[in-house]
């Protein structure tokens, strides 16, 4: 029970200390990026900051499998160079018990990642990206985003939490009178009873070639269209992390429309699948700890990790474009990082059994 307790400490307090490293790293790095290549607008370093600090939540989470490897290297290292290792396999307990109880800590860690992950991040993250699309919007000509609802194309300046748009036009063809339909927008939201609303909307329209024409202004009129705000938001903010679920939901929009969902649903099958990537990489850091690793120093199987961890990270980056070159099923791609992963334990865990 003794023992349980200080493997359990020891694989806890090792995953929060690097949960806190990267963190700390990854903050400053992405503020830097941040500060030298996104100012636009009224979106300045102060908006910045608060930008970063709201959605480093989210990259920590998509990072987290990693940060369970590195986790589990430091805290077995640690065990290992103070020879406690030794002292635990001399209490009778067998590799595989160990190897069991190790597991205890970064499941806990797993289980809260997950909650906090599909609860608190998105709403992090809508925050930030609100934050940072409006104020960008704000003195900038160039800022907002193109989107094609059925046979409509629209531009939307800035999109808030809320799903309501800042401003836009909106761009139509109609083949019945020939004619160009284009339409401004002051705003657009939602009514009390929960339908789309234009205000103040702006048509002109041009038949055949000929001069503009302006067929009213100013007036408000409902929206049809199958956008939910949530997926409204998602439109102007697509690095924003979302739940399972949204992903779900959104790549369905996005089939629906006859546009491209590969890469939300290879997002959707890597989050399901995140838990599964997370077990196996302990599992290749416990083989590498009683394998090749066990005689080398603390320092050297933090950089073993690190070097592993860039590695699959870098493995996940090139699966979106490989998947999608050679036609593979968004499941089959997302599953590759784990199929690898558990791959190598088991080839260096038989390898020590021999």
């Amino acid at each position: 029970m003794i023992l349980s307790k200080y493997i359990f400490k020891s694989m806890f307090m090792a995953i929060l200390v690097t949960l806190v490293a990267i963190g700390l790293i990854d903050y400053v790095m992405a503020l830097l990026n941040e500060l030298n290549y996104r100012l636009d607008g009224a979106y300045q370093a102060q908006q910045a900051f608060w930008f970063i600090t709201l959605t480093t939540p989210g990259r920590l989470y998509a990072f987290f499998p990693y940060i369970c490897l590195i986790g589990v290297l430091f805290a077995f290292g640690t065990m290992a160079d103070h020879r406690e290792l030794v002292i635990i396999e001399s209490t009778g307990l067998s590799k595989g018990k160990i190897i069991a109880r190790t597991l205890y800590g970064p499941i806990v860690w797993l289980i809260l990642a997950f909650g906090i992950g599909e609860s608190l991040v998105p709403k992090l993250d809508q925050q930030g990206y609100e934050l940072r699309n409006v104020a960008a919007a704000q003195g900038s000509t160039q800022y907002g985003v193109w989107h094609r609802d059925q046979d409509t194309y629209y531009f939307f300046k800035a999109v808030k939490k809320d799903g309501s748009v800042a401003a836009g036009f909106s761009v139509k063809y109609d083949p019945l009178t020939d004619a160009m339909i284009y339409d401004s927008f002051d705003a657009i939201s939602l009514t009390d009873a929960g339908d789309w609303q234009f205000n103040g909307l702006a048509r002109y329209t041009n038949q055949s070639g000929a001069a503009w024409q302006n067929e009213f202004s100013g007036q408000s009129e409902p929206w049809d269209t199958s956008l939910t705000p949530d997926l409204l938001w998602l439109l102007t903010s697509p690095d924003a992390k979302l739940s399972v679920f949204k992903l779900f939901e959104y790549s369905n929009y996005l089939s629906a429309q006859q546009l491209s969902d590969d890469n939300f649903r290879l997002q959707f099958w890597q989050r399901v699948l995140q838990p599964v990537l997370s077990l196996a990489l302990i599992w290749l850091a416990i083989t590498f700890i009683f394998g090749p690793l066990r005689q080398s120093s603390t320092g050297a199987r933090i950089f073993i990790g690190l070097m592993l961890a860039i590695s699959f990270n870098l493995i996940q980056s090139l699966i979106a474009p490989l998947a999608s070159t050679i036609n593979l099923p968004e499941f089959f791609a997302a599953a590759i990082p784990v199929a690898l992963a558990a791959s190598i334990a088991l080839v260096l865990q038989f390898k020590k059994a021999l």
